[in-house]
């Protein structure tokens, strides 16, 4: 009876592409004008139809992955709870990003689309994704916290899914392994400031990340970029999951680049982030087989995406400019070959190295793949700076770390089969770095509806003075659009 209820690859591989399709449509739909956004709704539908005609969804093994009634219901229990721990609809402590994630909840809620902010009287430019689908459901049922929670359950639900097929479907605890990778350098400097009075122990509390230098160089652990920017997390992981599900399992292509364009209404930095990553798998399978391996066929489906999306990308280009912080991180800090190696060695290098040389007999397996590009990637990514608080770095690299976590967590569970004393040492490296997540998921567990009052961000103005009041006028000038842009002048609908 309940065999049926059974999830396979395919199956998740459809959840997927439909959780990050929708948000498309209905910008497609709402923004763009009729001429322009109904061919591109019928693009992006032919895209994901030729996407699947491709796929067969088997593994190496021609043996297809399912996920059992009992791990589902394991899955959705994790997804829901870490949804209310989250922040998400106030039920529990909110960080200082929900102050921009629920005003923009309310203002797509509240206005028609396309709005203009009445503080600026100017457009948004903005990566809505995350927000659209609950928003537009909520014009109906008039509960956008509910509607926003349980769309970011079904994110969430997806997310860790992927997360248990490819750290080998292994005990549901090794997901708690997964997110609580990082945070290594900012517990350590935490601990530097107190021993040597500078922070008091009270104030742990509500530190969750401490950026190293003026150049704001900063990687979140992947809870921490899970609380504070669900919106860019969950989308990206998705894609990340999938493309890296068919590189390392199905060894068929590289078709699920698909996914990528439809990525960009969700959270661009990540996008450019995959991209890179995925080029890079791409240059290092073709160097390793001495040969070039392009199949057109395999390749039609992200070409469809690209031209179905392509009004999206118009629509983000065309930001006001001119107001963002740029340059290299030499440009930011007189002592950036220092900072730059204490940074990469203490974010991810430390960890890395550890538990790559206690199982270096063990390299004959997919997961040695992800690390040369991924490393290569977070190692020279904060050496560009963009952004007030250098918004490319802390975004692009969460499929990076995502990728990386997958690879830390798979080893760890075999190194920890072992009698090695490394084990120990490497466990230690793990507990230090996951005071950081281990603490907001204890803010989000015992501060909620059910035992007081929690700390929410509910406020009553638009975007624009939200990002003007409580950040900067230059944070909020950058998601304005330019009145004169092609996008707004040609392809918007007013």
């Amino acid at each position: 009876m309940f065999k049926n209820l059974s999830v396979s690859i395919r199956a998740l591989k459809i959840f997927s592409l439909l959780y990050l399709i929708i948000p498309n449509l209905i910008f497609l739909n709402f923004w763009v004008i009729g001429s322009i956004g109904i061919p591109c709704i019928l693009l992006i539908v032919l895209g994901a139809y030729q996407y699947f005609k491709l796929d067969k969804s088997t593994i190496s093994s021609e043996k297809d992955i399912t996920l059992s009634p009992v791990q589902i219901v394991g899955i959705l229990g994790l997804a829901a709870f870490f949804t209310l721990i989250s922040g998400a609809g106030g039920f529990s402590d909110q960080v200082y990003d929900y102050i921009s994630h629920n005003t923009k909840f309310n203002d797509l809620y509240v206005n028609d689309w396309p709005f203009k902010y009445k503080s600026a009287n100017s457009y948004p430019c903005y990566y809505f994704g995350y927000y659209l689908f609950p928003a537009l459901l909520a014009k109906a049922f008039n509960h956008v916290r509910i509607l926003s929670m349980i769309w970011m359950c079904f994110g969430l639900f997806i997310t860790t899914s992927w997360i248990y097929v490819l750290i080998g479907k292994k005990s549901l605890l090794y997901i708690f392994v997964f997110l609580l990778w990082g945070g290594l350098y900012t517990s350590l400097s935490h601990f530097y400031d107190i021993v040597f009075g500078s922070m008091k122990v009270a104030d742990l509390y509500w530190s969750d990340f401490r950026p190293m230098s003026d150049g704001f160089l900063l990687y979140m652990p992947v809870y921490l970029s899970s609380v504070w920017v669900p919106n860019q997390f969950i989308p990206a992981c998705i894609v990340m999951s999938v493309i890296a599900f068919e590189i390392f399992f199905e060894k068929k292509g590289y078709k699920s680049i698909a996914l990528i364009p439809l990525l960009a209404i969700w959270a661009p930095f990540p996008a450019l982030g995959i991209t890179i990553i995925t080029l890079g798998f791409f240059i290092q399978e073709t160097i390793s087989k001495k040969q070039i391996q392009f199949i057109w066929k395999d390749y039609s489906p992200a070409l469809i995406m690209f031209f179905g999306c392509l009004p999206i990308f118009l629509y983000l280009m065309s930001t006001k400019s001119g107001e963002t912080a740029k340059g290299f991180l030499w440009n930011f800090d007189q002592k950036w070959a220092s900072v730059w190696l204490l940074f990469v060695l203490t974010e991810f290098g430390i960890t890395t190295l550890a538990v790559y040389f206690s199982n270096r007999n063990n390299h004959k397996n997919e997961y040695n793949q992800l690390l040369f590009p991924v490393l290569l990637f977070l190692i020279f990514l904060p050496l560009i700076h963009f952004g007030r608080n250098n918004d490319l770095a802390v975004r692009a690299n969460i499929p990076a770390f995502f990728l990386l976590n997958i690879y830390l967590t798979h080893q760890f569970i075999e190194i920890f089969k072992t009698k090695k004393l490394m084990k120990w040492v490497i466990s230690i490296i793990f507990l230090i770095g996951s005071i950081v997540p281990l603490k907001v998921m204890w803010r989000g567990s015992f501060n909620n509806k059910l035992t007081g009052e929690p700390k929410t961000y509910f406020l009553q103005n638009d975007m624009y003075g939200i990002l003007r009041d409580y950040y900067s006028p230059t944070e909020a000038n950058q998601y304005l659009a330019d009145e004169n842009s092609f996008f707004i002048q040609y392809l918007q609908k007013k």
